[in-house]
């Protein structure tokens, strides 16, 4: 076996030295490296959170900071993780499990700051990439309820002055249907209306067990189209998410009915509250003609819209596919030869690794992309609530900070212009479960889809 992958690599390098060149750095990097597959101080993302979170005190969970996370190296065993809170002064050691997922409780004091770094070494003493893990973290005295209410009031009168700049201060730069589409709604929300004047109610308040905010607003809304000059005026109830990040509670969501975006719901809105209240509210077509619909009547009208948009040409075909499969690490024939499947969108092939181009492809229990295909992580584990990709913000895969990872949704943008999204489940190590079709399988894993080849990124 190891004379086999030898050859291949001399030949690698002879005939395709770029190819080689990825290839042995790859090698190097990631099998001899301790890593973080994942990452959460009391459910908040490590990597989707700033180098400072401030937590509320009325937010702890028994008050206790509850770090978890999971160490993880392609050949080796986590044999401990502990965490430093004090810059590393002192260390102390974290519950760890057989498959490197780890648990740290403290139980801070209200004002004071910690600086956190966390440490995992594997039996062989080799250790992650410990100042990547550092994370300030504050412990405010303020109840967090109070918190948003004084963001919710900023967010209003910005939005009734028509501050654009200001009230995106107080939007996620993940904000979900993208903080650019909102921005443009906003500006035709600006256009088509005057004179806007907006009274609101906190009426629930329930932090979930990702680390967001979610709130329902009751609202009573009034209003003058610029397009003919009348006055509307409805009323309802509304849902606002909120992520929490450096400078605080910041926008991630709303839902129909919405308050800001309004001339956009179509694409703003990711959601939808059904409620007695919501019997007639503000609706705003292409042209900025402003009048009262129902609900339903302006849920059935985005899915139409959506349905058109997505099925060009008339065609009865959906714009996109979508499906589950998995990709294998293998030993392949009797000799012990072994090889890396990889999956190719273009025309739905699971094929081996240096056989012909894959999108992504797996190494032991490792999933990497082609150098061609940029990533997008997004704040999503469910693929079936991501509708639409960003046009931006896509990076290579080693600049995101714990690389391809399971059970969170990617976006990827495709060399040939196309895009698609996809959810990998954990690794399956299968123990030489043998298949008929491709030998003996060490690994596996199973991922969720969905692709376009259009370059559309509706889904």
């Amino acid at each position: 076996m190891k004379n086999f992958i030898i050859i291949v690599l001399i030949m690698l390098m002879i005939f395709c030295p770029l190819e080689a060149e990825a290839f042995w750095w790859l090698f190097g990097k990631n099998q001899d490296q301790v890593n973080m597959s994942y990452l959460y101080i009391n459910g908040i993302s490590y990597d989707e959170s700033g180098q400072e979170i401030t937590l509320y005190q009325d937010l702890l969970e028994d008050g206790l900071i509850n770090i978890q996370g999971r160490a993880v190296i392609r050949k080796g065993t986590i044999g401990s993780v502990r965490v430093s809170i004090d810059g590393k002064e002192t260390w102390d050691s974290a519950e760890l499990s057989d498959d490197g997922a780890f648990q740290y409780y403290f139980r801070p004091e209200i004002g004071q700051e910690y600086e956190i770094y966390i440490e995992a070494m594997e039996t062989a003493g080799r250790t992650n990439e410990v100042d990547e893990t550092y994370k300030k973290v504050i412990v405010s005295e303020s109840n967090y309820q109070q918190v948003i209410e004084e963001r919710l009031a900023e967010m209003f009168t910005a939005y009734e002055m028509q501050n654009i700049n200001s009230f995106m201060e107080y939007v996620s730069w993940d904000f979900v249907g993208g903080d650019v589409i909102l921005e443009q709604a906003l500006n035709k929300d600006f256009s088509n209306f005057a004179d806007i004047a907006i009274e609101y109610n906190l009426i629930n308040l329930a932090i979930n067990n990702d680390g967001m905010i979610s709130i329902v607003l009751q609202y009573d809304r009034r209003l003058i189209s610029n397009n003919d000059g009348s006055t509307l005026a409805d009323s309802g109830l509304t849902e606002f998410v909120f992520n929490l990040e450096e400078q605080g509670p910041v926008l991630y969501s709303m839902s129909h009915p919405l308050i800001f975006g309004v001339s956009d719901a179509s694409n703003v809105a990711s959601g939808v509250i059904n409620s007695a209240e919501n019997e007639q509210v503000i609706a705003v077509d292409d042209q900025g003609n402003i009048e009262l619909k129902s609900i339903d009547e302006i849920v059935n009208e985005t899915a139409e819209m959506n349905n058109e948009d997505d099925n060009s040409g008339g065609s009865e075909m959906p714009a996109y596919e979508s499906g589950e499969k998995s990709i294998a690490s293998v030993f392949y024939d009797e000799n012990g030869n072994w090889y890396n499947q990889g999956y190719r969108f273009s025309d739905g092939q699971i094929l081996e690794r240096f056989t012909g181009y894959c999108d992504f492809y797996i190494e032991t229990n490792i999933i990497f992309l082609n150098d061609d295909v940029r990533v997008l992580e997004l704040n999503e584990t469910d693929i079936n609530n991501v509708t639409e990709l960003p046009e931006t913000g896509y990076v290579e895969q080693w600049d995101l900070p714990y690389g391809i990872t399971w059970d969170i949704c990617y976006g990827l943008s495709l060399p040939d212009g196309n895009y698609a999204v996809v959810y990998f489940e954990e690794a399956e190590e299968v123990n030489s479960e043998y298949d008929a079709d491709i030998g003996e399988v060490f690994y596996r894993i199973r991922f969720k889809y969905k692709y376009r080849d259009d370059g559309g990124r509706q889904f």
